[in-house]
């Protein structure tokens, strides 16, 4: 059958006779629904969720529905000609609408448009380094009256804490992170966000490190367990070649054995300061990580003060 509409007209006889005629209505729709073009007010703007409009018509079977597709996923099933886009981050996007009539036939038109950022806010402010358990501050500006949304990673690029402010009449704005971090590196970025839903693009990541929590503080230095350890350390090696050195510096019949012994102390000395070096590159490890190669370091200085130890004893057992 060709396309179009045509009827079926039936009657049934049966032994009495024949019966009422019956008809019915048979529709072919093998055409598109016309053209159409999607419109916006505004191909480029800062509104979020703008408005598109389309219309199309198909005078044999009907408009059924339009499938809306964003960016190459389909969001929204609608029978309505006129739709807002929830809100869009900034830069280009494509809207594509297809719209099918009942007999199946679909017409599709697309559109590109972007979405312009707001002025991307600035951090002025940041707590460098704090000690486990302190607060976070930072802070900036922005546009007047906006939202801004703080994000921390942490060195492994994991979202660690998010948190929003609001900036002043002035653009005035600042975040406290109070969330417990472990120690380590973390960066944190902001965004600026206002009523509509419209965005900015992120500032520049800005650092900040979280050291082990203060034990003892020194004036401008704040020691904690980890320092306190490697400086009794250090103490305890010091002391023994300071003791060993006045020891043979009185024998001076024994200046063949001073001579050994300082040689000695030069060599324990320069392993130690290596030592320390590789322990602070391991402060930027991550923490399973850094506690390991700490655990091995620390490990390594005990077993060469246990040997200076025992070979400052039998040096200075053959001085008397």
């Amino acid at each position: 059958m060709k396309e179009g509409i045509g009827y079926i007209h039936v009657r049934f006889r049966n032994n009495v006779g024949w019966g009422e005629t019956a008809h019915y209505k048979i529709s072919i729709d093998t055409s598109a629904p016309l053209p159409f073009e999607v419109k916006m007010d505004a191909l480029a703007s800062d509104n979020p969720s703008p408005e598109i409009r389309y219309e199309t018509h198909d005078t044999l079977s009907g408009i059924s529905h339009a499938l809306i597709f964003l960016d190459g996923k389909e969001f929204s099933k609608s029978t309505t000609t006129v739709l807002m886009l929830p809100p869009q981050l900034p830069g280009k996007h494509t809207i594509l609408v297809r719209v099918f009539d009942f007999g199946g036939n679909s017409v599709e038109s697309d559109l590109q448009f972007e979405i312009l950022p707001l002025p991307t806010p600035m951090i002025e402010f940041i707590s460098r380094t704090v000690s486990q358990g302190e607060l976070v501050f930072t802070s900036g500006k922005s546009i007047p009256n906006a939202f801004v949304d703080a994000r921390v990673l942490n060195i492994l690029r994991q979202e660690i804490f998010t948190g929003t402010a609001q900036s002043d009449s002035s653009g005035n704005w600042k975040i406290i992170i109070d969330k417990p971090l472990l120690t380590g590196k973390y960066i944190v970025s902001v965004v600026a966000r206002d009523e509509r839903g419209a965005t900015s693009f992120s500032t520049t990541e800005e650092s900040f490190k979280v050291r082990p929590k203060t034990i003892l503080s020194l004036g401008f230095i704040d020691l904690g367990w980890f320092e306190i350890f490697l400086i009794a350390m250090l103490l305890i090696a010091g002391g023994a070649g300071f003791a060993a050195w006045r020891y043979i510096a009185r024998q001076k019949t024994r200046g063949a054995y001073r001579t050994i012994i300082g040689r000695d102390i030069e060599k324990v000395s320069a392993l130690f300061s290596d030592n320390l070096k590789e322990l602070e590159h391991a402060e930027g490890l991550p923490d399973p990580s850094r506690a390991t190669k700490v655990t091995a370091l620390i490990e390594r200085m005990k077993d060469t003060v246990a040997k200076m130890k025992k070979y400052l004893g039998e040096e200075v057992s053959k001085l008397k």
